[in-house]
């Protein structure tokens, strides 16, 4: 009897470490993405959850202003393109969010096929774009430079002028 019970303790044994090593997270085949974390991944954009997305604020307005001098070479780009799904409550809920995201400066839309966020350097590109995926259709970054030229013929030229300059030093 104590043959039998040390063998069956010898193949259990062996056998919890071969599942441990098919387990281990180091091994090449056993390939897992990385966790997104931040302020993005905080928000509910459920779209079965109430929004409350349509009341305005000092900030909302703030953040809709049009481009100013010097705003192109002020802050951070980011430009998008995007399509919007079979709802646009999650959209409504990503673009409410930036009220209390004091690292976005600005929004600016492009009609209703792109737009550009005006930052500082704290934003976490990393944490918006993974939560912008999950509620659009499409999303993915484009050229600024094609964003502004479309957009707003004057803060094109400043971006332009702005970017040889800088270039030369």
């Amino acid at each position: 009897m104590k043959k039998y019970l040390h063998i069956i303790i010898f193949f259990g044994l062996m056998t919890a470490q071969v599942v441990l090593a098919q387990d281990d997270q180091s091994s090449p085949n056993n390939k897992i993405a990385p966790t997104v974390t931040g302020y993005y991944q905080s928000i509910n954009l459920d779209e079965d959850t109430p929004c409350t997305c349509d009341t305005k604020t000092q900030r909302t307005h703030d953040l809709a202003k049009g481009l100013r001098p010097y705003d192109v070479i002020n802050y951070k780009l980011h430009a998008y393109k995007f399509t919007f799904g079979s709802s646009t409550v999650g959209v409504s809920k990503l673009f409410k969010a930036f009220e209390n995201d004091k690292s976005v400066y600005k929004v600016s839309m492009k009609e209703w096929d792109s737009f550009m966020l005006l930052t500082d350097d704290t934003f976490n590109v990393t944490s918006f774009e993974s939560a912008a995926k999950s509620v659009f259709a499409t999303f993915e970054p484009i050229d600024v430079e094609s964003f502004l030229q479309r957009k707003n013929t004057t803060s094109y030229n400043e971006y332009v002028k702005y970017k040889q300059e800088s270039s030369k030093k």
